[in-house]
């Protein structure tokens, strides 16, 4: 219940701050201050930190992308939504919860040792947190995280979704999150080196 309100609190201060920043950006008044902010800020001499910063995640990004995990799709499985009737949502969370448990143990009987879920999908959200409390009991396999949307974009199984903290926590525990939306041609090389694919709708393995 707790975590239910803390989660109401959270969406409501950001919708807030939405409000807050679609006002200022449209009133007259608060255009002028912002006009005056971008002027100062401007005549501001900082491109020497700016261009410190840049360096330094340029840097971080090349060493991320440098230690992409390379893919076996004969040891390969996605957990992410479908595209058909049945959903993963509040009302349906406890079975798929039960089904994914029983999809990595039929995973692991098949050799596969590398799981990636989409957590910008319902179905891929609910698994990484699955996976995640597997591993917690001392369950032994790679978890990489991947998005196929924008994170503001993406899609709860909750009713009340997680807030972006809950998410980032829970992504920061896997071995790896593939940077996809940089990078249109990452998401294709990871989905094409992936031999099995969970849905809501069941198990496909590319032939």
């Amino acid at each position: 219940m707790m975590n239910q309100i803390a989660r109401l609190r959270f969406w409501f201060h950001k919708s807030c701050s939405k409000l807050s920043i679609f006002l200022m950006e449209h009133l007259p008044h608060c255009q002028e201050n912002i006009d005056v902010d971008t002027s100062e800020f401007e005549d501001a001499d900082c491109s020497e930190e700016l261009k410190e910063f840049s360096q330094m995640a340029a840097k971080e990004y090349e060493e991320h992308i440098n230690s992409e995990p390379v893919l076996d799709p004969q040891t390969t499985i996605l957990f992410t939504s479908g595209h058909h009737r049945r959903r993963c949502n509040f009302l349906t969370a406890r079975r798929y919860r039960t089904y994914i448990r029983s999809s990595y143990l039929w995973a692991r009987e098949q050799g596969i040792t590398t799981f990636i879920t989409d957590y910008t999908t319902p179905f891929g959200l609910l698994a990484m947190e699955t996976l995640l409390e597997l591993r917690s009991t001392g369950a032994d396999f790679a978890l990489y995280a991947i998005s196929s949307r924008y994170f503001a974009k993406r899609k709860s199984f909750r009713l009340i979704p997680e807030t972006d903290i809950e998410v980032t926590w829970n992504i920061s525990k896997c071995d790896y999150r593939f940077q996809c939306l940089y990078s249109i041609d990452t998401l294709r090389r990871v989905y094409s080196n992936v031999g099995v694919r969970c849905t809501e709708n069941g198990i496909y393995q590319k032939r």
